[in-house]
C-alpha cells in the first residue's frame, strides 16, 4: 500500500484521456488507475491524499491541514461524487509541493513531474512580472484571479479586498484576514460573540464566518483554531500577531473592536499583501508615496515618493569620501572550494545626521519596524562592476563553524526586508534581478541577468521585497543580484529591516549580506 500511496500524487497534464478514468478528468491523472476504484467522492480523494502525506513522513497535523487545504470548498460536497475540477489538481499539486521536499520515499519520476508543474506555473508569473515591469509598471490590465469577498464581509470592512490575495497561485504562506463587525453608529457594542469572517491565506476562496468571543485570551484562541494559526514554538518563530491595516500592532479588544479589519502573520512581523501583479497601494507617509507589486515570490514592490531627486543627490555626495571596498560576511569554508568575491564594488555607511536622519525615519515608518532596521549604506558599482546573485537573510547552516555569528540568529533571528533606493540613473546595466523567482532552481551562473526578473534602476525610485515569508520562514526566491554596469555609474542606498526587537546587527563596519 505504502508505494501505491506514494506514487499517487502524479502531476496533470489536461483531461485525462483513459476511458476508465473519464468521470475523474484531470484527478484521474494524480490518482494512480489501482486506487481509482477507491475515489467516488472528493473525501475518498482527500483520504488518499491525506494517507500519501503521511507515507511521506509528515505528522497528521500537517498533513490535516496541507491536504485540507484543496478541499475547503468542498466542505458541504465531500460526500457527493467526484467531478471534473482542474483547479483542485492544481491546488493539490501544489500543496504537495510543499511537503516531498523532505521525502525520501518520492519516485523521482513524481518529483520530476511536481517539478515541472512548478516550473511552468513559475514562467507563467515570471512573463507576467517582466510585462509589468517593462510596461513602466502599467499591469492593470493583466489578468487577475477573481477572489471576491462575501458583500456582508465588504460592507463591515471598507476596502477589505486591497488585503486579499487576487492571484490564481503564489499566495502569501502565514497571512490571514480577519472583518469584524463594526459597532453601531451610536458606538454600542451589541453583547454576546462577535460576528466576524475569516480569511485563511487571505483568500477570498477561504473566507468563513465565525462568532468570536470577547475577553481577549479567548478571542485569540479562537482565531488561532479558525485560522489553523501555527503556534510560535513550531517553526522556533515569535508568537503570530494581530494587526490593524496601518501596521500597529492590535494588543486587546479595544485595538481589535476599534480596528475591524484584523491582519494576522504568523512569523509576528507586519508586511505589505503583494494582492495581485500591478496592485498599487498608497502609503501616508507626510508625502505621496506609492508601492506596485512586481514580483509575488518573492513578494517585491516598486517604491515612489519615499525619496526626492535633491535626497537621492545629498546622499551620494555625502558618501563619495567615505567609500571603501565592499566587504561580504564569508560562509564557512568548504574543503576544496575556492572562496570567490561576489562583490566587486565600493560602499559605506553613513552616520546618522542631516538627510540621513530624515530618510531612516522615513524608512522606519514605512517598513512599520520602529528600532529594528539598520543604518544607510549607500553603494557605488562602476562599469564592470556588479555583485552576484545572493540572499539577504542568513542561514544558520552556513554559519555553524562561525559562533559570533550563528548565535545572533538564534529563535528566528534574521532580515526581514531590504529597501533600496537608487540614487542615480543608469543608461546600460545595473538592474536588480531576482534569478530564483516563483520558484527557479538556484542558478548556475550567478552573473548572468538576462533570463531573470530585472528591475531596472532610476534615480529616486526605490524597490521593497522580503526575505521571510509571512509566516518567518526564509523565502529562498529573494534571491537576488546587482546586474553588471555596462556604462556609467551605479549608486544606491540599501536599508534592511530585522524581525527581531532585539536585534543585533552584525559586525557594522562591514556589508554583510550572504
Amino acid at each position: 500500500m505504502g508505494s501505491i500511496v506514494v506514487s499517487c500524487f502524479l502531476l496533470l497534464s489536461g483531461l485525462c484521456a483513459f476511458a476508465d478514468g473519464s468521470a475523474l478528468g484531470c484527478l484521474a491523472e494524480i490518482f494512480p488507475e489501482e486506487t481509482w476504484v477507491q475515489l467516488g467522492t472528493f473525501g475518498d480523494a482527500f483520504r488518499i491524499a491525506h494517507m500519501t502525506c503521511v507515507a511521506l513522513g509528515h505528522s497528521a497535523e500537517t498533513c490535516q491541514e496541507v491536504t485540507g487545504q484543496p478541499f475547503e470548498r468542498f466542505s458541504k460536497r465531500m460526500a457527493g461524487p467526484i467531478q471534473v475540477d482542474e483547479r483542485l489538481c492544481g491546488d493539490l499539486t501544489a500543496a504537495f509541493a510543499k511537503v516531498i521536499s523532505s521525502a525520501t520515499t518520492l519516485p523521482v519520476a513524481v518529483a520530476d513531474k511536481i517539478q515541472s508543474s512548478q516550473q511552468q506555473v513559475g514562467r507563467s508569473f515570471l512573463e507576467r512580472s517582466k510585462r509589468c515591469v517593462s510596461a513602466g509598471l502599467d499591469c492593470e490590465a493583466a489578468e487577475v484571479g477573481s477572489s471576491s469577498a462575501p458583500a456582508e464581509a465588504e460592507q463591515w470592512c471598507p476596502g477589505l479586498l486591497d488585503w486579499l490575495h487576487r492571484e490564481e497561485g503564489f499566495g502569501p504562506e502565514g497571512y490571514h484576514v480577519i472583518c469584524l463587525q463594526p459597532a453601531a453608529p451610536s458606538g454600542r457594542v451589541p453583547r454576546g460573540k462577535i460576528p466576524a469572517w475569516v480569511f485563511r491565506n487571505a483568500s477570498g476562496l477561504g473566507a468563513e464566518r465565525a462568532a468570536l468571543p470577547r475577553p481577549w485570551r479567548s478571542f485569540r484562541a479562537e482565531l488561532q483554531r479558525r485560522a489553523r494559526l501555527r503556534p510560535s514554538g513550531r517553526w522556533e518563530l515569535h508568537p503570530w500577531q494581530l494587526f490593524d491595516i496601518q501596521g500597529k500592532v492590535v494588543e486587546d479588544m479595544r485595538g481589535a473592536l476599534g480596528a475591524s479589519l484584523l491582519l494576522a502573520f504568523e512569523g509576528g512581523e507586519f508586511q505589505y499583501p503583494a494582492v495581485h501583479l500591478g496592485f498599487r497601494r498608497e502609503v501616508g507617509l507626510g508625502r505621496a508615496v506609492t508601492l506596485t507589486t512586481v514580483a509575488l515570490r518573492p513578494v517585491a514592490f516598486l517604491v515612489q515618493g519615499a525619496l526626492s531627486r535633491k535626497e537621492a543627490r545629498t546622499l551620494q555626495k555625502l558618501a563619495r569620501p567615505r567609500l571603501n571596498q565592499s566587504q561580504v560576511l564569508q560562509l564557512d569554508p568548504v574543503a576544496g572550494a575556492a572562496q570567490r568575491d561576489p562583490r566587486t564594488s565600493s560602499s559605506t555607511f553613513l552616520p546618522e545626521e542631516d538627510v540621513v536622519v530624515d530618510v531612516l525615519n522615513r524608512s522606519r515608518h514605512l517598513l512599520r519596524v520602529l528600532g529594528r532596521q539598520e543604518g544607510v549604506q549607500v553603494v557605488r558599482y562602476r562599469k564592470g562592476q556588479r555583485y552576484a546573485a545572493h540572499w539577504d537573510y542568513f542561514d544558520p547552516k552556513l554559519f555553524r563553524k562561525q559562533k559570533d555569528v550563528a548565535g545572533r540568529l538564534t529563535h528566528r533571528r534574521n532580515r526581514l526586508a531590504t529597501l533600496l533606493f537608487y540614487l542615480s540613473n543608469t543608461s546600460k546595466g545595473g538592474a536588480t534581478a531576482f534569478p530564483m523567482a516563483y520558484g527557479a532552481s538556484r542558478p548556475l551562473d550567478p552573473e548572468d541577468c538576462e533570463p531573470w526578473l530585472q528591475v531596472p534602476a532610476s534615480k529616486g525610485t526605490g524597490l521593497l521585497f522580503y526575505n521571510l515569508h509571512a509566516d518567518g520562514r526564509p523565502d529562498v526566491s529573494s534571491n537576488h543580484a546587482g546586474c553588471k554596469v555596462e556604462d556609467g555609474e551605479k549608486w544606491a542606498a540599501n536599508i534592511w529591516a530585522w524581525n527581531s526587537k532585539i536585534q543585533e546587527v552584525l559586525d557594522p563596519d562591514f556589508d554583510d549580506e550572504l
